[in-house]
């Protein structure tokens, strides 16, 4: 009994530190790759490809016509998985983006509890959705022109109103 209490209070205090130790290094480890910046390697979904594109011609290449609202600015093009035209785009001090493709199924990326839902147009059966988020609530439009559906989305809190403008503007554009 007296080896084993000699044991326990020697060896108890340093296993002690080796964990805390161990737990520091953990939670004050920075995530991520070392020398990534988030900016400059924006985050991919899993199993998702991202290619940047110069200009919304390369889109073309995927069957789709497609650019941002005249009113944008900070335009950035991309294709997700070979098949989905991506723009991301700014109007003010708020953030959009957008998405067309050939593909059925919502690939806007936004869910949640919709709190609203209002028809905007029946011609392209386009629909706007309130959905609810703290502390803001964000938007997304669908539409599609029987053959490429489309989603328009803001998360960073935009009027509703000039939500449904620029919406109304891009649904004129890709609806021939």
């Amino acid at each position: 009994k007296i080896i084993s209490l000699r044991f326990v209070k020697t060896f108890a205090p340093i296993a002690a530190c080796l964990c805390i130790a161990v737990l520091g290094v953990i939670h004050l480890w920075p995530s991520g790759n070392p020398g990534t910046d988030p900016s400059t390697n924006p985050p991919v979904l899993g199993n998702s490809s991202y290619t940047e594109v110069e200009s919304p011609e390369a889109f073309e290449q995927i069957g789709i016509t497609l650019d941002a609202s005249e009113k944008a600015e900070n335009v950035r093009y991309a294709v997700l998985d070979g098949n989905i035209a991506s723009i991301d785009f700014e109007i003010g001090d708020h953030s959009y983006f957008i998405l067309a493709s050939a593909q059925s199924g919502d690939f806007s990326g936004l869910s949640g509890d919709v709190a609203s839902s209002e028809q905007l147009d029946s011609k392209s059966n386009a629909v706007l959705y309130e959905i609810e988020c703290e502390p803001t609530s964000m938007f997304k439009a669908s539409w599609t022109d029987g053959k490429i559906h489309y989603y328009l989305g803001n998360t960073d809190g935009a009027d509703k109103e000039d939500f449904k403008s620029i919406c109304m503007e891009l649904i004129r554009q890709t609806i021939k």
